[in-house]
């Protein structure tokens, strides 16, 4: 791997370095390329490696899926997104790792913070690639909860903007009407970077400016107590921080919903993934994975008529969605009930994601602190629908006063950045 436009300590050397050297035990890239192009200089993205999801068609390199049947798959296009960023200045830097057509037969990557944990789904490449600190850009998918969940996994910034507002153009869909594009990075500065360049499409970028939250919503749903307890007392505590810094915290009325959400989702998700993965993969589902087949099998079941009520009901609740925060800025979860999963056969539950893809709200998770087992806890936060400034805002003042973390050289044990 070399790049004529290389000079010493580059970020694309530092990135070649650091893959070369993590990448045999993180399994978070599957394709690497042997030379990479010259790129523009004065540009946002100049000199920036970025990482792409093999879900995300790319013409220079195999696109696979994450699917035995498409190893080799070479597309005729780049995704529309790989247009933007090369047109930004970027470097494709590689192919991460996906779960199988973004559904739940896991990867082979692990966990950058212990190799015996997951590192989630279905972006489980991009976010263990950030985490090892080979990238600080890396493009993910979500359909339920693809970026949140790995990023906070793996001790990382996901970014998942308002659905619709970055192309899916060029992406292989699992479900049309609520897959997100979305970005794992390592931290608020890079996620407002593809903020500017990529949402908005902005030629000069400038530094976000943090802004602090008046008012807070809190989602705990009804299925909040199965959350690991030291998750919920950690998130209380939170909630106690907020308290004495002035900000107003009050429960999210709308989560009494989230039942209702869910079971259209999920109907939604099944019927639509079973119309495309069938049209894909033909008849023969013995080349995929159990989870893959299972969920064709689902979708079959379901008729048109059930499928187009789900429908109908979630255009229903995002014609609604702003007025579920009420007169609050943003509203806080937890990412996940649990830190990562021990064990690479699953890659976890998206149920505290699964709500913002459903409504399509723009979401971050941040980095806030280890567990005892000395894994990563994610804060989740939701902003109003198309202000993906003003949510990047709010995550940086948290950021800025939450614990700084990185994962440590070896799955084994964690390292504390107290900079």
């Amino acid at each position: 791997m070399t790049g004529s436009n290389m000079k010493q300590n580059t970020p694309l050397e530092q990135a070649i370095a650091s893959v070369q050297q993590r990448n045999p035990e993180l399994k978070a890239f599957v394709w690497l390329p042997e030379h990479y192009p010259e790129t523009p200089g004065g540009l946002p993205l100049s000199g920036i490696p970025v990482a792409v999801k093999d879900l995300i068609d790319t013409k220079d390199m195999p696109t696979g899926y994450g699917c035995r049947l498409f190893q080799g798959h070479l597309p005729a296009e780049d995704a529309k997104i790989v247009r933007q960023l090369k047109a930004a200045g970027a470097t494709i830097f590689g192919k991460t790792a996906t779960t199988e057509f973004a559904w739940r037969h896991p990867a082979a990557t692990v966990n950058p913070w212990n190799y015996r944990h997951t590192p989630g789904g279905s972006s489980s490449g991009s976010a263990a690639a950030v985490a090892a600190g080979i990238v600080n850009i890396a493009l993910g998918t979500q359909t339920v909860g693809s970026v949140i969940r790995p990023a906070a996994y793996c001790g990382v910034v996901g970014f998942k903007p308002t659905y619709g507002r970055v192309s899916v153009e060029g992406i292989q869909p699992l479900a049309g009407s609520l897959d997100h594009t979305g970005f794992i990075v390592s931290d608020c500065y890079y996620a407002s970077l593809c903020q500017q360049v990529i949402v908005d499409n902005q030629t000069t970028v400038s530094h976000p400016v943090p802004v602090k939250p008046r008012r807070v919503r809190l989602y705990m749903p009804a299925h909040w107590q199965s959350a690991d307890e030291e998750l919920k007392s950690w998130f209380s505590g939170i909630i106690g921080w907020l308290n004495e810094q002035g900000i107003e915290c009050r429960p999210l009325e709308a989560a009494d919903k989230a039942p209702e959400w869910l079971a259209a989702l999920d109907t939604i998700l099944a019927y639509e993934a079973c119309q495309g993965l069938s049209a894909k993969i033909g008849a023969d589902l013995s080349a995929v994975g159990k989870a893959t087949s299972a969920l064709i099998q689902q979708g079959s079941e379901i008729s048109s008529e059930v499928y187009q009520q789900a429908i109908t009901f979630m255009q229903q609740c995002r014609r609604q969605r702003d007025d579920y925060f009420h007169d609050s800025d943003v509203i806080l979860s937890l990412a996940a009930p649990s830190v990562a999963p021990q064990g690479l056969s699953s890659t976890g539950d998206a149920s505290f994601c699964a709500p913002w893809s459903f409504l399509g709200l723009p979401a971050m998770t941040l980095p806030g602190g280890i567990s005892a087992q000395r894994l990563p806890i994610g804060l989740q936060l939701i902003g109003h629908s198309m202000k993906e400034s003003d949510l990047i805002s709010m995550a940086c003042w948290f950021e800025s006063r939450l614990p700084r973390i990185k994962a440590p050289l070896i799955g084994g044990g964690s390292d504390r950045d107290k900079s």
